[in-house]
């Protein structure tokens, strides 16, 4: 598998696709001329193209250290941690800024708990204290980063399923991810039938189960990848004119389905589709990445910086015009360009000095 591909700038036009409509909704733009030509960009949600590149290069992470699952977990901690612990001190330090919380808070239980969870993986809790800032929660799009870590600790799970009991026979694999991509869809089935305030609602919301349908798009080409290959790899354009199609009749046109995390049979079918058009683009004009941002994988930064300049430019009312939204997406990459060069390049380059004080030790 070539390691030259498109998953920077992916990972990057899905955090923009986030942040745009985070700030459209929360800014309150009002709508333009071209607001149909912009709606129909909903059709590429960020969040489950990023679970389908996690299932597709996580799995796949996994599987090279399989003998080392402590290696495994330091990169996948040095990959997440470092950035969102300097987001979480630029959080507070806003906080402050903006008196939702003074020196006293910090003794208060509920600021403890909610820094605790910031810390570790319960990234989705707001305590009351701080729901008077911006949108209501300081970083409501962390909610992704608790499913991504489940989905984290349930790969060796996973791999173990696919690889151990059944060798190589392949019905066999087939049978374990069609069974994994059954029980998610029920799932999220089931929780669209509970009332959307009822505990077991808000619990399945940043539970992995619902969404582990889009990371197995990604685990199944990992896994299948030298049969699937030849189906992607430089197929984009027509991967994409068919997912366009499909959107503008039944979607757009049939109004059969809403791009949506938990979708009906349609909205499934276009999901999946979505993680065949973003594995193509990943391995078709596989140079693109690397002429334009030269490894400056600034997507993560973009995506969990960009609710904290939206709940700045809430509180101060900055609101109602899409100049406002352009200043929140340019904010956005410079957040995100700083913390890659500063934080999550240089963590990610202590990997080597992990596994070289390992190989000593050893």
């Amino acid at each position: 598998m070539s390691r030259q591909n498109n998953f920077d700038i992916i990972r990057l036009l899905a955090a923009l696709q986030v942040a745009f409509f985070h700030a459209k909704g929360h800014l309150k733009v009002a709508e333009s001329p071209v607001e149909v030509f912009i709606d129909f960009f909903k059709n590429f949600p960020g969040v489950p193209i990023f679970f389908t590149v996690s299932g597709f290069l996580i799995y796949q992470s996994y599987a090279r250290n399989s003998q080392n699952l402590r290696q495994y977990v330091v990169n996948r901690a040095l990959r997440i941690y470092p950035g969102l612990w300097v987001c979480l001190a630029a959080t507070v330090l806003l906080l402050f800024v903006f008196r939702i919380i003074d020196l006293s808070a910090l003794m208060r239980l509920p600021f403890g708990l909610w820094l605790l969870a910031q810390l570790t993986f319960f990234q989705f809790f707001t305590p009351d204290l701080l729901r008077g800032w911006g949108v209501g929660t300081p970083n409501g799009a962390l909610w992704t980063v608790s499913v991504e870590l489940q989905f984290y600790a349930l790969v060796p799970l996973v791999f173990w399923l696919l690889d151990r009991p059944f060798g190589a026979a392949r019905p066999s694999k087939w049978l374990v991810v069609a069974a994994l991509f059954g029980l998610s869809v029920l799932s999220y089935a089931f929780l669209n039938t509970q009332p959307p305030d009822s505990l077991l609602a808000k619990l399945g919301a940043i539970a992995v189960l619902p969404y582990l349908y889009c990371f197995l798009v990604g685990i199944v080409f990992a896994v299948w990848w030298p049969a699937l290959r030849p189906f992607i790899e430089g197929k984009f354009w027509g991967w994409l004119v068919g997912y366009v199609a499909f959107c503008l009749v039944f979607s757009n046109g049939l109004g059969l389905y809403k791009a949506h995390y938990w979708p009906n049979a349609y909205g499934l079918v276009a999901n999946v589709l979505l993680g065949v058009v973003t594995l193509s683009g990943a391995y078709s004009a596989t140079s693109l990445s690397q002429k334009l941002l030269r490894g400056f994988d600034v997507s993560y930064g973009v995506y969990i910086y960009q609710m904290l300049i939206i709940n700045t430019y809430v509180a101060m009312g900055r609101v109602g015009s899409y100049q406002f939204l352009f200043e929140v997406i340019v904010l956005s990459a410079v957040c995100g360009a700083l913390s890659w060069h500063f934080v999550e390049r240089k963590a990610l380059g202590a990997k080597q000095l992990f596994v070289g004080k390992q190989r000593r030790s050893s």
